[in-house]
């Protein structure tokens, strides 16, 4: 079984990458007045799937709550709502980075610096990684 990444190691590539720029989340949610709202009498429960910015302290929290659902092998969820996707984006200068709790995948289209300082984040892991070697133009 894998498990996602570790909240203190995901607080790291904050500190590296800074606030992402949005947050894909899907959160299920028990809500009777949602239900009410949408016409939905009989369902028990009801998926919100969204995009958004949030604040670091947002995002920490709520990655926590997604890592906590993905660990818990009991199954109890106590509260209203389950955090059951989450995909942080980061679009950088010059590089576009996604992930997602498994996977850390990064797009880059010129400086490497701050790249550089994210895979030092993760020497410990395991990393394929793959460079398109490819043009647009044949070079001479």
């Amino acid at each position: 079984m894998l498990y996602p990444l570790e909240p203190s190691a995901f607080r790291r590539l904050l500190e590296v990458l800074g606030e992402p720029s949005e947050v894909e989340l899907e959160i299920v949610v028990r809500d009777e007045r949602l239900k009410e709202f949408l016409g939905m009498g009989d369902v028990r429960y009801l998926s919100v799937r969204c995009r958004t910015r949030l604040g670091i302290e947002d995002v920490v929290k709520l990655y926590e709550e997604y890592y906590m659902n993905r660990v818990d092998i009991s199954g109890s969820h106590p509260g209203s709502r389950i955090v059951t996707l989450f995909k942080a984006f980061w679009y950088l200068s010059g590089s576009i980075v996604t992930f997602d709790g498994f996977e850390l995948r990064i797009r880059s289209y010129g400086g490497v610096e701050k790249l550089l300082e994210v895979l030092k984040l993760f020497s410990d892991r395991n990393m394929d990684i793959v460079i398109e070697v490819s043009s647009r133009e044949p070079k001479p």
